[in-house]
């Protein structure tokens, strides 16, 4: 009895100790987000921020995140898989794999409710690809790789806007509207006239034309709008390069003429950078376009 009771003992302690070799904690990495996290543990968001006491699913570069333990695994529809009560009735849904494209600019959240934060506005005619499907809400893929929500009742068809009067460039528009911000002081988190950083400068220049577009990092901003080839930039198109961090951490506005606008750290303001200055050149990641050029 004795033998089987320490067999059994050893056994319940070894199934401890894999239990236990899961990390426990998980220091965030510059660009990483919650969503990213989450999969990577086979958690869900929400378990994330009840762990860690968030009131926003906004994390920071350096933060350290207790990890809960993993969900239960959930049955995945298979792929083609309708629903009849994950959308309103006048809503065809796509099926679970399809490629799509956005109707008009769409909020993507970071989970399927309508408090979780905004992940990205992505622009009319962005690829999609349906990754799952819940009540009224719609997991998609965006270019570069990044997971979010849509409600359903967004992939609603939707007339074609009217084409912009004879002339009229909506790219050059933004362009003469970042020009008002030409020598603006470089405040970090800064969002209008009296200073911007540049993220907040191309928020400051764009949200007049897309109102639903919020305050986000150039890191969201990358993973907005069609991608665009640097042979192909046209004014107005975001351009990307990694300066302080990994990856896309720095963006300015193509303004032509390969040049582009942005608030400057070293500078301390905002200014025109040739896109053939040795150290932008070196550090250039990708194009993005939000509105027609």
């Amino acid at each position: 009895m004795r033998t089987i009771g320490a067999l059994l003992l050893a056994i319940f302690m070894f199934a401890a100790v894999q239990a236990d070799a899961r990390p426990r904690t998980h220091l965030v990495r510059p660009g990483e987000t919650l969503y990213r996290i989450a999969l990577r543990y086979s958690i869900t968001v929400a378990a994330l921020m009840e762990s860690n006491d968030l009131r926003s699913d906004r994390i920071r570069a350096g933060q350290i995140l207790r990890l809960p333990s993993p969900a239960p695994p959930r049955d995945t529809p298979p792929p083609g898989l309708r629903s009849a009560i994950t959308a309103p009735a006048d809503v065809a849904l796509p099926e679970i794999g399809a490629d799509v494209v956005a109707p008009r600019p769409l909020r993507v959240r970071r989970g399927p409710k309508g408090y979780h934060t905004t992940l990205a506005i992505v622009a009319r005619d962005t690829p999609l690809h349906i990754l799952g499907i819940e009540t009224g809400w719609i997991q998609v893929e965006m270019p570069g790789g990044n997971g979010g929500w849509i409600r359903a009742g967004d992939l609603r068809a939707v007339p074609a806007p009217a084409p912009p009067p004879t002339g009229v460039a909506h790219g050059a528009d933004i362009v003469r509207e970042a020009m008002r911000y030409f020598g603006t002081p470089y405040v970090w988190g800064g969002e209008s006239s009296r200073g911007v950083d540049c993220s907040g400068f191309v928020y400051v220049v764009f949200s007049g034309r897309m109102p639903q577009l919020s305050r986000l990092r150039s890191f969201d901003y990358f993973e907005m709008g069609v991608p665009v080839g640097r042979a192909e930039l046209r004014p107005g198109d975001l351009v990307f390069f990694t300066t302080y961090a990994p990856g896309p951490s720095h963006v300015g506005i193509y303004a032509g003429e390969g040049r582009f606008l942005h608030a400057s750290f070293s500078a301390r303001r905002v200014l025109a950078t040739s896109l053939d200055d040795a150290y932008y050149s070196a550090r250039y990641v990708g194009a993005r376009r939000l509105l027609a050029p």
